[in-house]
């Protein structure tokens, strides 16, 4: 049966010579045959299904060695292979360095030898171009996902620049209905709560009464501030980052009766933009309420540390703990702990936060951000 696929050149100036090789080796190969260097090239043009060239070293015109070299430059995935009762070892080399030949046989050749050896060059050729095939698949692979990379590249940015986006348009809402609450309803209620208090003085109510009113009504007005400035932190633009983060650890302290170790360390001339200032401040309050919703601990570390061009914030605790794997498997939103949100606010900066904890042994939250945010083209 003729193998199929890879056709075989024998190029050789005796008709006698491509007359035997084709009987011999026809039935078997696809063979063609050249009496000359110059018929062999066009014909090696014409029939690209050609991977094993045999050439007779001995021709006029052009030498074998001479074919090979144009052979091997026109095609250089062929398998070259010289014939020859002349060579000797200078030409041996020759052919070998300029020809880059595969084998060489003396004639007169043996044809169970010679043909053994065509299928090895034929089933090496098959080899060859079969690896050329995957490596163009592989390139053409590398680049379609290198144009998929790019894409999600760009729709990552984009989401980012939303998220940012989103993020800033929370802080303005926030900013709004904190001003709202200070200056209105809190002023509002403290007018209320002098006007009760005149109204109430010569009214023959009994004094305790009197008192239960206004302490209700001084409750209201410490709510709502309490709530404007959670909303939004009036100290930050006041005291920059290390003080409003300083006075925010004082008053979580007092609320929820957590001692709070405030600690900032290198953060004199660390310069940073404002939206980077309010993450840090963020995310040091969601951990701050973590601590006092789930860990159970009496006492919460806080540590700001400038390390240019990083600032590391970090809030500890020895509570409960936790299982960080589950929450962020899905659980997250189900959990409270706002994990999600904080570790996107450190991205947005161009940093990262890393959460450590385990059931028992506490936790660790840690945010490191740049403290000059680079934005994205």
């Amino acid at each position: 049966m003729r193998e199929s696929g890879c056709a075989i050149l024998y190029v050789d100036d005796e008709q006698g010579n491509l007359s035997n090789f084709s009987m011999t080796f026809g039935e078997e190969f696809n063979v063609f045959t050249a009496p000359s260097g110059s018929a062999a090239l066009v014909l090696l043009e014409e029939h690209p299904e050609i991977g094993v060239v045999v050439v007779d070293q001995r021709m006029p015109g052009m030498t074998g060695v001479e074919l090979l070299e144009r052979v091997y430059s026109a095609r250089p995935d062929t398998v070259r292979i010289v014939l020859t009762a002349y060579m000797d070892i200078d030409e041996i080399v020759d052919s070998i360095n300029k020809g880059h030949v595969y084998q060489y046989f003396f004639k007169p050749w043996d044809a169970s030898e010679l043909g053994l050896n065509l299928r090895r060059a034929v089933e090496r050729y098959r080899l060859e171009e079969e690896n050329r095939r995957l490596a163009a698949e592989l390139a053409e692979r590398n680049e379609e996902l290198a144009r998929e990379n790019e894409e999600l590249a760009r729709a990552d940015a984009r989401v980012r620049e939303l998220s940012r986006e989103l993020l800033r348009a929370q802080e303005e809402e926030r900013r709004r209905i904190s001003l709202y609450l200070h200056d209105n309803v809190a002023q509002d209620l403290l007018s209320l709560k002098i006007t009760c208090e005149t109204m109430l003085a010569g009214s023959g109510i009994p004094e305790k009464e009197r008192k239960s009113v206004t302490r209700l009504l001084a409750r209201a007005i410490h709510s709502v501030r309490d709530l404007a400035c959670d909303l939004r932190p009036f100290d930050l633009d006041r005291l920059g980052l290390v003080g409003a983060a300083r006075q925010e650890a004082a008053e979580f302290s007092r609320r929820h009766g957590v001692r709070v170790n405030f600690e900032a360390v290198g953060m004199d001339g660390m310069e940073m933009d404002h939206e980077t200032e309010v993450n840090l401040y963020r995310i040091m309050q969601e951990g701050l309420r973590n601590a006092a919703r789930h860990s159970g601990a009496p006492e919460v570390s806080v540590r700001l540390v400038g390390s240019f061009p990083d600032v590391i914030l970090k809030v500890e605790d020895r509570g409960a703990g936790f299982d960080p794997g589950e929450v962020f498997s899905g659980s997250v939103r189900s959990s409270g702990m706002g994990l999600e949100g904080m570790a996107e606010r450190a991205r947005l900066c161009g940093g990262e936060l890393t959460v450590r904890s385990a059931p028992g042994q506490g936790t660790v939250i840690r945010a490191v951000v740049p403290a000059v945010r680079e934005v994205p083209e």
